[in-house]
């Protein structure tokens, strides 16, 4: 009888802990997210080579409740809402300045720390693919209030955005969000094999794109196991 009412509190327990368990998990897994505040684009021209200067404006937060380190920080263009894709990903910031000082990388944050940073980039423009991503536009919908009937305003047509590498090599996009950096990678080189399969080899790209499928179901269910706190 005593060892059957001990077993039963000892459920209870469980029972009752499990939910403070899984929010401290939680709590405690890293995360990092940025709050956008502002950025510019200038092209500019060094040693006759084309560049475009973007700089970002904002505070990266550590939303964990444990110490962490960001150790890389790149620009992203990605291809969709679902960022498993990029148009353009990389780079390492020229300069990261804090209240006026100049900064390095890696940028150590306490838990729940939020650093206002500005973080530049010089993208190289000749002979990149990026020339024609920053160079693009589109027109403003007619309807926006303040455009005269019959004038047409253009703006970028891309924007580019920030993702955060941690100390553990999670990366993040600027939501805060967990990404696939190795299928982000394995879609980039992807077109690698359209050459073979334009002659009538195939095997390369299903080889490749077999890859891709695979690991995007590993990270799929890293990212639940991860959510679900196990």
């Amino acid at each position: 009888m005593f060892w059957a009412v001990l077993a039963d509190i000892a459920t209870i327990i469980t029972i009752v802990t499990l939910p403070y368990l899984f929010i401290s998990y939680r709590k405690r897994s890293p995360r990092f997210s940025y709050e956008f505040f502002g950025s510019s684009r200038q092209p500019f021209v060094r040693d006759n080579l084309e560049f475009c200067r973007l700089n970002f404006e904002g505070v990266i937060r550590n939303e964990s409740l444990d110490p962490n380190s960001i150790v890389a920080i790149y620009y992203v263009l990605w291809t969709d809402k679902k960022k498993k894709g990029t148009y353009s990903f990389g780079g390492s910031p020229v300069s990261i300045t804090e209240s006026g000082q100049e900064g390095n990388l890696p940028l150590s944050f306490q838990p729940r720390q939020a650093r206002k940073v500005s973080i530049v980039f010089e993208l190289p423009l000749t002979g990149s693919h990026d020339k024609k991503l920053v160079e693009a536009v589109k027109p403003l919908p007619t309807d926006i209030p303040g455009i005269q009937p019959g004038e047409t305003i253009y703006v970028a047509k891309y924007t580019y955005e920030l993702a955060f590498k941690d100390i553990l090599g999670n990366l993040f996009d600027q939501d805060g969000i967990l990404r696939n950096q190795t299928g982000i990678d394995l879609r980039w080189t992807l077109e690698n094999t359209f050459a073979q399969l334009k002659v009538g080899h195939p095997w390369p790209f299903i080889k490749h794109f077999t890859r891709i499928t695979v690991t995007d179901f590993v990270f799929a269910i890293r990212r639940l196991v991860r959510k679900l706190g196990l």
